[in-house]
């Protein structure tokens, strides 16, 4: 929209970005855009690169090499960083039966399943009958990222009222549930908006948003983030990125 936008009103149009897309890459690459890159402080590091073909993997969300490094690097105390530009669990929930897929009321769009474990205050509320079961421990709901509408989750399909349901897609809540199956009890932070919202509203007031997610990082050694965690990131020190 920001190029489409320029072109018209005959106007520069700059995209600054510390991830840029490879959209935006493939267009400089082409002479398309004009690349002009920050210098930055850090120094250069020889790292290892590996690309791993995830269509051969039976597991869709970290691969088993992935998963070597991250035991390997957390046993060695070594800071590790996921990159997953998507908050939620799922994408999407369709019913395995008829196709159903709750989508929200105002934009007509696919809900995101969430799931998150419940705090001792909010599990304290549940029944007696419901507080001895695993399941419940857990907080589970859809929201649309669009306009925050938010819906309970069911567990019948309201359209032919069957109960299996496939998960479509996968987000940065996924990722940490499926590192607490290979580690226990990891010291680990996930930071998303979410994350950046509570801070801003419960600690630090909106103005000082920025210094309480910087303090936040610190002192965990596994950091699960979307594009808000990478700022400022010192990757010299970082011994272990996923992407």
């Amino acid at each position: 929209v920001a190029v489409v936008r320029g072109q018209r009103s005959k106007a520069i149009t700059v995209l600054a970005s510390s991830t840029p897309s490879c959209e935006s890459f493939y267009n400089c690459q082409a002479h398309k855009y004009e690349l002009i890159s920050v210098p930055t402080s850090t120094p250069p590091t020889k790292d290892r690169l590996f690309l791993i073909d995830m269509r051969k993997s039976k597991d869709k969300v970290l691969s088993p090499k992935l998963k070597y490094e991250i035991k390997t690097a957390y046993a060695q105390q070594k800071p590790i960083v996921l990159f997953l530009n998507r908050r939620g669990f799922a994408r999407v929930v369709s019913c395995s039966d008829c196709g159903y897929i709750p989508l929200c009321p105002q934009c007509g769009i696919p809900l995101i399943y969430h799931s998150k474990e419940m705090k001792p205050q909010e599990s304290a509320r549940l029944p007696p009958e419901k507080e001895k079961s695993s399941e419940h421990r857990w907080l589970q709901y859809f929201v649309c990222h669009i306009c925050k509408h938010k819906h309970a989750v069911f567990d019948f399909c309201p359209i032919c009222q069957g109960s299996d349901f496939t998960f479509h897609g996968i987000g940065t809540q996924k990722v940490e549930s499926e590192i607490k199956k290979f580690i226990h009890n990891p010291d680990i932070l996930r930071l998303d908006s979410d994350l950046k919202l509570r801070l801003s509203v419960t600690e630090h007031g909106t103005q000082n948003t920025e210094y309480g997610l910087r303090n936040t990082i610190h002192g965990y050694k596994i950091l699960i983030t979307t594009r808000l965690g990478l700022r400022g990131l010192d990757y010299s020190q970082i011994g272990l990125l996923g992407i």
